[in-house]
């Protein structure tokens, strides 16, 4: 069983309301993502996506929670989590960069997928820190 911390989606939208504003899931009780609606699935037993104390609140990611996906060994290698609560927004090129904070026990590709467009995108990039944050940005 692999720990699979993230701020985001920590996502960092690089904005849809106007160009290069940025729109955050944070995690945090008053903040944006904890009161929504996440859904777990390809994953074993599909434990639910928490929301712990961050495991390391120093350095680039000073936030008191962050949220927790296990990515289980029964699970298939796709295992997921997604929440539909942050509606629909229209990516161009100002605002094209998304980025999120991964902190896991090992190196392995973090994916990104967006759906809604046809065909959907999906974006993999690998970690390159262990048991740290590390800022991913996806383009």
């Amino acid at each position: 069983m692999k720990n699979f911390y993230f701020i985001v989606l920590a996502v960092l939208f690089a904005g849809f309301v106007s160009a290069q504003s940025t729109h955050t899931i944070d995690f945090e009780p008053a903040g944006t993502g904890a009161d929504w609606s996440w859904t777990v699935t390809e994953n074993g037993d599909n434990p639910p996506l928490e929301f712990v104390a961050n495991p390391e609140n120093a350095g680039i990611n000073t936030s008191a929670t962050a949220a927790k996906f296990i990515a289980r060994a029964a699970g298939n290698p796709w295992a997921l989590c997604f929440t539909d609560d942050d509606g629909e927004f229209t990516f161009d090129a100002t605002n094209a960069i998304v980025k999120i904070m991964v902190y896991k026990p090992n190196v392995s590709n973090v994916a990104v997928k967006f759906e809604g467009m046809s065909p959907a995108v999906e974006i993999q990039i690998p970690n390159t820190l262990t048991d740290q944050w590390e800022e991913l940005t996806f383009d």
